[in-house]
């Protein structure tokens, strides 16, 4: 029992690492790993070093607009939350979701080893409807018919590339995709911009808990996730649950993420006092942020969680990591899914932890090191994913500059996987 503490404490840290250093993720280490090792022990690190990467690449997420494929959504309204010096309550929201949706998920699994195999195939055939409607519902609600004809081009433009890239053969293709839509375009538009991320991030002792409703959301969605064909990723099941409980006033674009310094700066208008007005908008549009946040962390969570009956009950996992895992260990899916929320809860107390001490962080001067960032992030593309990844970088960077240019929200660069999901079930 003492080694397998060990074990869970190790795979944690290396999670800790791989959520704070982009590019090394956990489906690259597992697939390396076991190549070497094998049995319960590998299946116990696995498990423990993903569930640690989920909860720490908030902080890049949230901080650097550095996206990862569990939490890619979460760097629009992170990055918001944190631009406002709320980042440490938005890293606290994200942990207190992650470990209300990790009990919950273990409640709810024995229903999942119960339904998925007999679910399996009939929830699936009208997801595609669905992925429309929530794009469809995202352009609808842009201003205008220019507005809605930028979206849907942003839109179009997104999927096509995300269809190349996702039937290409590039390893971890999901990494330079999302980096170029939202890290390197947000950076590049940010070093011109007169806004930053606020220098002092305010340490917040107790976060109010009223975004219940978005975990029990997320955990539904996490539950379903793992039944859906194609639905590889949280970030396509958050675009379905944003349209629930305020996320589609977030998500769909009340913000234009640096447009209204750009406008300003190509206007030449200087910033001028907030109206009380504007205040009670705003702080409207940052508890939307939370809630998002919220409803992100307990899909990617449950989704983790229900991994494991989905392996159990259909034979398939829709988390490499954990299929790495389930195949390296003849241990019970009780089990392994308890090592998982276990991974959870200490990683969200180590996040919690961490986030008081990022109030001593002087947030002022990041963007500064952005231009660093930035070679840092084309260096790791080119290391895992060759020549051909950089060209994805740069071609998605190009993509996610045209919202903030054309004045829509950035949240239709999604298109990248809802199209190619959607053509997946048509053909």
């Amino acid at each position: 029992m003492i080694v397998y503490a060990i074990i869970l404490i190790l795979g944690i840290l290396l999670g800790v690492f791989s959520g704070l250093l982009p590019g090394l993720h956990p489906n690259t280490i597992s697939a390396i790993l076991a190549g070497s090792f094998s049995g319960d022990y590998l299946g116990v690190f696995i498990v423990a070093l993903f569930g640690a990467q989920i909860m720490f690449a908030f902080i890049p997420s949230i901080f650097f607009g550095i996206p990862d494929s569990e939490t890619v959504l979460s760097v629009l309204p992170g990055h918001r939350l944190a631009r406002e010096g709320r980042g440490i309550e938005a890293l606290k929201v994200c942990a207190i979701s992650a470990v209300c949706a990790a009990i919950l998920s273990m409640l709810l699994l024995p229903l999942a080893l119960f339904l998925y195999p007999l679910a399996y195939g009939i929830v699936k055939e009208g997801v595609w409807i669905l992925l429309l409607i929530a794009i469809a519902v995202f352009v609808l609600q842009e201003k205008g018919i220019k507005g809605k004809a930028s979206a849907l081009l942003v839109a179009v433009l997104s999927g096509m590339l995300g269809y190349l890239v996702l039937n290409s053969q590039v390893n971890d293709s999901l990494f330079p995709l999302f980096c170029g839509l939202f890290a390197v375009s947000g950076m590049l538009f940010a070093m011109k911009s007169r806004e930053s991320i606020a220098g002092n991030q305010a340490e917040v002792r107790r976060v109010r808990f009223d975004f219940w409703k978005e975990v029990l959301l997320g955990t539904a969605l996490g539950f379903f996730a793992d039944l859906l064909p194609g639905i590889s990723s949280p970030a396509q099941m958050a675009l379905l649950g944003g349209i629930f409980f305020g996320g589609v006033r977030y998500a769909g674009g009340r913000m234009r993420e640096g447009q209204k310094s750009a406008d300003n700066e190509a206007e030449g208008k200087s910033r001028v006092d907030e109206t009380e007005g504007k205040n009670k908008s705003d702080e409207a549009e940052g508890n939307d942020a939370r809630k998002y946040l919220a409803l992100i962390a307990a899909i990617a969570v449950s989704q983790g969680v229900f991994a494991f009956a989905s392996l159990e009950g259909i034979g398939k996992a829709r988390v490499g990591a954990l299929a790495i895992a389930g195949e390296t260990t003849g241990g019970s899916i009780y089990w392994m899914a308890g090592v998982f929320a276990i991974a959870i809860g200490m990683a969200a107390l180590l996040l919690s932890l961490f986030a008081g001490a990022l109030k001593r962080f002087d947030f002022g001067r990041v963007k500064s090191v952005y231009p660093a960032i930035i070679a840092y992030l084309a260096l790791a593309v080119f290391l895992v994913c060759g020549i051909e990844g950089v060209a994805i970088l740069a071609v998605s960077a190009i993509i996610g500059c045209l919202p903030v240019l054309f004045g829509v929200s950035r949240i239709h660069v999604m298109g990248c996987i809802i199209i190619p999901t959607v053509l997946l079930y048509l053909f």
